[in-house]
């Protein structure tokens, strides 16, 4: 679960961990909400990052500093420093989804691992994409096939 900071905790907290996830909402805004909702799905499964949130009204100096155009945007640094962000929904959404405001968690996990501050890999309630499943299935069953072939014989154990 993502963990709500103010201002006075950012830099101490972004620069204690290796990798950390920023979410700068607004609590009225509908659009943070769903991304903290995705957020919130991912965090329970990814403890090789720390994810926070701060309300963007609370924290002008950051705000400013990082250059927030829109929210929600989620900021993501590697060992202190800002390697990544996602703007809004920005890459998150199909061009022809019935609403922009729908989207799978997934497609933020990819996002988050592109910036390397998670590791991508297949988890239960989100389901990643389709080609990342098929290359698991392929190094599995490779993985399978070579592991019942042995250069010894059963005496030789």
């Amino acid at each position: 679960m993502s963990r709500d900071i103010v201002q006075d905790e950012f830099l101490p907290e972004v620069t204690g961990s290796k990798n950390v996830i920023v979410h700068f909402y607004h609590k009225n805004f509908e659009k943070c909400k769903i991304m903290d909702k995705h957020l919130a799905l991912l965090a329970p499964h990814h403890i090789e990052a720390k994810f926070l949130k701060i309300d963007a009204e609370k924290a002008p100096f950051f705000v400013a500093k990082l250059q927030i155009p829109v929210l929600p945007t989620v900021v993501l640094f590697v060992d202190g420093v800002a390697c990544g962000r996602v703007v809004g929904f920005e890459g998150l959404t199909d061009e022809d989804a019935p609403s922009r405001d729908e989207w799978e968690t997934y497609r933020l996990a990819e996002k988050l691992a592109e910036g390397g501050v998670i590791e991508y890999r297949d988890i239960d309630g989100v389901t990643c994409n389709e080609d990342a499943r098929a290359a698991e299935a392929a190094q599995a069953a490779s993985a399978v096939r070579r592991g019942f072939h042995t250069r010894h014989a059963d005496d030789d154990l």
